[in-house]
Protein backbone atom coordinates (compact mmCIF):
# COMPACT_ATOMS: atom_id res chain seq x y z
CA UNK A 1 0.00 0.00 0.00
CA UNK A 2 1.31 3.48 -0.98
CA UNK A 3 1.67 6.46 0.91
CA UNK A 4 -1.84 7.81 -1.15
CA UNK A 5 -3.88 4.59 0.09
CA UNK A 6 -2.72 4.85 3.43
CA UNK A 7 -3.55 8.37 3.78
CA UNK A 8 -7.01 7.78 1.66
CA UNK A 9 -7.84 4.75 4.13
CA UNK A 10 -7.87 7.19 6.94
CA UNK A 11 -9.52 9.74 5.38
CA UNK A 12 -11.63 7.55 3.66
CA UNK A 13 -12.73 4.87 5.57
CA UNK A 14 -15.13 7.00 7.39
CA UNK A 15 -17.91 6.60 4.31
CA UNK A 16 -18.13 5.44 0.76
CA UNK A 17 -18.96 6.90 0.68
CA UNK A 18 -18.23 6.21 4.38
CA UNK A 19 -18.59 8.14 7.64
CA UNK A 20 -16.52 6.96 10.60
CA UNK A 21 -19.59 6.00 12.29
CA UNK A 22 -21.04 3.81 9.52
CA UNK A 23 -17.50 2.74 8.64
CA UNK A 24 -16.95 1.87 12.72
CA UNK A 25 -20.20 -0.19 12.19
CA UNK A 26 -18.99 -1.93 9.04
CA UNK A 27 -18.17 -5.91 8.88
CA UNK A 28 -15.06 -6.87 7.01
CA UNK A 29 -15.58 -7.89 3.95
CA UNK A 30 -14.79 -11.58 2.53
CA UNK A 31 -13.50 -12.09 -1.02
CA UNK A 32 -17.34 -13.34 -1.65
CA UNK A 33 -18.75 -10.42 -1.30
CA UNK A 34 -19.50 -9.05 -4.47
CA UNK A 35 -21.95 -6.16 -6.02
CA UNK A 36 -24.62 -8.22 -7.06
CA UNK A 37 -24.34 -10.13 -3.87
CA UNK A 38 -24.96 -6.93 -1.43
CA UNK A 39 -27.43 -5.43 -4.69
CA UNK A 40 -30.05 -2.85 -2.65
CA UNK A 41 -33.51 -3.99 -2.28
CA UNK A 42 -34.29 -0.77 -4.30
CA UNK A 43 -32.72 2.09 -6.34
CA UNK A 44 -34.25 5.60 -6.76
CA UNK A 45 -32.81 9.16 -7.53
CA UNK A 46 -33.63 12.25 -5.68
CA UNK A 47 -32.62 16.00 -6.78
CA UNK A 48 -31.69 18.01 -3.79
CA UNK A 49 -32.24 21.88 -3.60
CA UNK A 50 -28.79 22.51 -5.70
CA UNK A 51 -30.13 20.58 -8.47
CA UNK A 52 -28.00 17.81 -7.82
CA UNK A 53 -28.77 14.14 -8.36
CA UNK A 54 -28.33 11.71 -5.94
CA UNK A 55 -29.15 7.86 -5.52
CA UNK A 56 -31.04 6.79 -2.39
CA UNK A 57 -30.64 3.10 -1.72
CA UNK A 58 -33.16 1.07 0.07
CA UNK A 59 -32.34 -1.76 2.49
CA UNK A 60 -34.77 -4.50 4.41
CA UNK A 61 -31.36 -5.81 6.09
CA UNK A 62 -28.50 -3.99 8.19
CA UNK A 63 -26.13 -6.32 7.66
CA UNK A 64 -26.52 -5.95 4.01
CA UNK A 65 -26.67 -2.33 3.70
CA UNK A 66 -23.33 -2.17 5.96
CA UNK A 67 -21.57 -4.53 3.71
CA UNK A 68 -23.08 -2.46 0.13
CA UNK A 69 -21.42 0.77 1.99
CA UNK A 70 -18.18 -1.11 2.49
CA UNK A 71 -18.23 -2.73 -0.85
CA UNK A 72 -18.64 0.85 -2.03
CA UNK A 73 -15.96 2.32 -0.28
CA UNK A 74 -13.49 -0.43 -1.41
CA UNK A 75 -14.55 0.82 -4.76
CA UNK A 76 -14.26 4.40 -4.48
CA UNK A 77 -10.64 3.92 -2.83
CA UNK A 78 -9.22 2.05 -6.05
CA UNK A 79 -10.77 4.60 -8.32
CA UNK A 80 -8.91 7.37 -6.16
CA UNK A 81 -5.97 5.01 -6.08
CA UNK A 82 -6.09 5.18 -10.23
CA UNK A 83 -6.86 8.38 -10.81
CA UNK A 84 -3.88 9.67 -8.55
CA UNK A 85 -1.56 7.42 -10.64
CA UNK A 86 -2.96 8.91 -14.14
CA UNK A 87 -0.60 11.23 -15.67
CA UNK A 88 -3.83 13.53 -15.92
CA UNK A 89 -4.01 14.04 -12.20
CA UNK A 90 -0.39 13.45 -10.66
CA UNK A 91 1.37 17.15 -11.15
CA UNK A 92 4.75 17.28 -11.05
CA UNK A 93 6.60 19.59 -8.21
CA UNK A 94 9.73 21.66 -8.10
CA UNK A 95 11.96 20.11 -5.86
CA UNK A 96 15.27 21.01 -3.79
CA UNK A 97 17.19 19.04 -2.09
CA UNK A 98 15.19 18.84 1.55
CA UNK A 99 12.02 20.53 -0.02
CA UNK A 100 9.15 19.61 -1.82
CA UNK A 101 5.43 19.23 -2.54
CA UNK A 102 3.77 16.31 -4.56
CA UNK A 103 -0.05 15.72 -5.57
CA UNK A 104 -1.87 13.09 -5.08
CA UNK A 105 -4.80 13.28 -6.45
CA UNK A 106 -8.42 14.12 -5.10
CA UNK A 107 -9.15 12.72 -1.57
CA UNK A 108 -12.53 12.79 0.52
CA UNK A 109 -12.67 14.15 3.87
CA UNK A 110 -15.02 15.55 6.90
CA UNK A 111 -17.73 12.86 5.93
CA UNK A 112 -20.51 13.04 7.82
CA UNK A 113 -23.41 11.00 8.60
CA UNK A 114 -27.37 12.69 8.86
CA UNK A 115 -30.05 10.89 10.15
CA UNK A 116 -34.09 10.97 10.08
CA UNK A 117 -35.60 8.63 11.76
CA UNK A 118 -39.54 7.86 10.82
CA UNK A 119 -40.67 5.88 14.28
CA UNK A 120 -44.26 6.27 12.78
CA UNK A 121 -46.12 2.88 11.37
CA UNK A 122 -46.79 5.37 7.78
CA UNK A 123 -44.85 6.88 5.43
CA UNK A 124 -43.53 10.51 6.18
CA UNK A 125 -42.00 13.38 4.22
CA UNK A 126 -39.05 14.72 6.22
CA UNK A 127 -36.28 17.42 5.37
CA UNK A 128 -33.05 18.59 6.55
CA UNK A 129 -30.50 21.22 5.37
CA UNK A 130 -27.11 20.24 5.56
CA UNK A 131 -24.33 22.87 5.70
CA UNK A 132 -20.77 22.27 6.12
CA UNK A 133 -17.76 24.77 5.95
CA UNK A 134 -14.28 23.94 4.65
CA UNK A 135 -10.63 25.06 5.09
CA UNK A 136 -7.48 23.83 4.10
CA UNK A 137 -5.89 21.82 6.73
CA UNK A 138 -2.31 19.93 7.19
CA UNK A 139 -1.48 17.32 9.38
CA UNK A 140 0.99 19.59 11.52
CA UNK A 141 0.94 23.25 12.27
CA UNK A 142 3.26 25.31 9.41
CA UNK A 143 3.52 29.40 10.06
CA UNK A 144 2.95 31.81 7.83
CA UNK A 145 5.91 31.37 5.73
CA UNK A 146 4.57 28.14 4.61
CA UNK A 147 1.73 29.42 2.19
CA UNK A 148 4.33 31.35 0.18
CA UNK A 149 6.33 27.82 0.01
CA UNK A 150 3.42 25.98 -1.26
CA UNK A 151 2.56 28.65 -3.85
CA UNK A 152 6.38 28.94 -5.67
CA UNK A 153 6.32 25.28 -5.18
CA UNK A 154 2.35 24.05 -6.86
CA UNK A 155 1.27 27.38 -8.45
CA UNK A 156 -2.07 27.61 -6.45
CA UNK A 157 -2.87 29.41 -2.86
CA UNK A 158 -2.44 27.20 -0.12
CA UNK A 159 -5.75 28.91 1.53
CA UNK A 160 -8.47 27.82 0.20
CA UNK A 161 -12.38 27.57 1.46
CA UNK A 162 -15.43 26.10 0.16
CA UNK A 163 -19.58 26.24 1.70
CA UNK A 164 -21.74 23.45 1.10
CA UNK A 165 -25.14 23.63 1.81
CA UNK A 166 -28.24 21.77 0.45
CA UNK A 167 -30.91 20.99 1.32
CA UNK A 168 -32.55 17.17 0.94
CA UNK A 169 -36.26 16.40 0.65
CA UNK A 170 -37.27 12.71 1.58
CA UNK A 171 -40.08 10.31 2.13
CA UNK A 172 -39.16 7.88 4.44
CA UNK A 173 -41.32 4.55 5.30
CA UNK A 174 -42.72 3.86 8.24
CA UNK A 175 -40.33 2.19 10.87
CA UNK A 176 -37.47 3.28 8.61
CA UNK A 177 -33.98 5.14 8.70
CA UNK A 178 -33.14 8.03 6.37
CA UNK A 179 -28.92 8.24 6.62
CA UNK A 180 -27.64 10.97 4.15
CA UNK A 181 -23.95 10.75 3.55
CA UNK A 182 -22.01 13.42 2.74
CA UNK A 183 -18.14 14.07 2.04
CA UNK A 184 -15.86 16.62 0.19
CA UNK A 185 -13.51 15.81 -2.80
CA UNK A 186 -9.99 17.97 -1.51
CA UNK A 187 -6.95 17.70 -3.33
CA UNK A 188 -3.92 16.19 -1.15
CA UNK A 189 -0.45 17.17 -1.24
CA UNK A 190 2.54 15.64 0.59
CA UNK A 191 4.94 18.44 1.50
CA UNK A 192 8.54 18.46 3.52
CA UNK A 193 9.13 21.30 4.90
CA UNK A 194 12.11 22.58 7.25
CA UNK A 195 12.48 18.53 7.45
CA UNK A 196 9.04 18.38 8.65
CA UNK A 197 6.72 16.04 6.36
CA UNK A 198 3.05 16.54 6.40
CA UNK A 199 -0.20 16.06 4.47
CA UNK A 200 -2.41 19.09 3.46
CA UNK A 201 -6.32 19.15 2.58
CA UNK A 202 -7.35 21.56 0.41
CA UNK A 203 -10.88 21.96 -0.35
CA UNK A 204 -12.79 21.85 -3.90
CA UNK A 205 -16.33 23.03 -4.98
CA UNK A 206 -16.93 19.16 -5.26
CA UNK A 207 -19.01 17.27 -2.68
CA UNK A 208 -20.67 14.20 -2.97
CA UNK A 209 -24.06 12.86 -1.27
CA UNK A 210 -25.63 9.52 -1.17
CA UNK A 211 -28.81 8.23 0.85
CA UNK A 212 -29.60 5.07 2.33
CA UNK A 213 -33.30 4.26 3.85
CA UNK A 214 -32.26 1.67 6.24
CA UNK A 215 -34.16 0.07 9.28
CA UNK A 216 -34.97 1.89 11.96
CA UNK A 217 -32.13 0.12 14.16
CA UNK A 218 -29.53 1.12 12.17
CA UNK A 219 -26.67 2.12 14.69
CA UNK A 220 -25.73 5.48 14.29
CA UNK A 221 -23.07 4.76 16.20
Amino acid sequence: MNRYLKIASMSCLALSLSAASVSAASPQLSSSITTQSVTPDKTEYTTTSTGQIIPVYYFNNNTKAKQFMALQQQQYIQRKEEAANSSSLVKSARATATNFVSYYGPVDYDFTNTFMSNTTNTEQSMSTTITRNHSTKTTVSVNAEFAKFFKAQVGVEFANSYQYQNTFNLKVPGKKKGLITTANHSDYYTASYGGVSLGIYRPTANETSAIYIVNLDFPET
